[in-house]
């Protein structure tokens, strides 16, 4: 259960990681404006710029990987959330019945010690 948690985390950042892609690739055209007044000349500092936005656009994530990604997360949500209660019941089931056991055994020995000392 806590590796799925780490995996949602690692999951998570990938997003991340992927948003920061996508910011890169809307500011190729920021990247060759800013080269071009460094002295690059202008076709280098295009061409730079597509290298950079085919290199981002081959690691990017759609909007449907997102959203794969969403329910994917959604639903290992759930199923970590049902599997939790159901532990929850077990445990309490558990604790319910060795209580009542260690009861019995206490009254049983308590009335063992009524009939000693009587």
């Amino acid at each position: 259960m806590i590796s799925k948690l780490f995996q949602n985390i690692q999951t998570r950042q990938g997003i991340l990681h992927h948003c920061l892609y996508f910011y890169a690739l809307m500011n190729t055209l920021k990247i060759a404006k800013r080269l071009q007044k460094q002295g690059l000349p202008q076709a280098v500092a295009e061409e730079l710029s597509e290298i950079l936005q085919e290199f981002v656009a081959t690691d990017l994530a759609t909007t449907q990987d997102l959203e794969k990604l969403e329910y994917a997360l959604k639903e290992d949500s759930e199923k970590t959330k049902t599997e939790l209660q159901k532990e929850l019941q077990e445990t309490k089931t558990e604790l319910q019945k060795e209580l009542q056991e260690t009861k019995t055994e206490l009254q049983k020995e308590l009335q063992e010690t009524k009939v000693l000392v009587s």
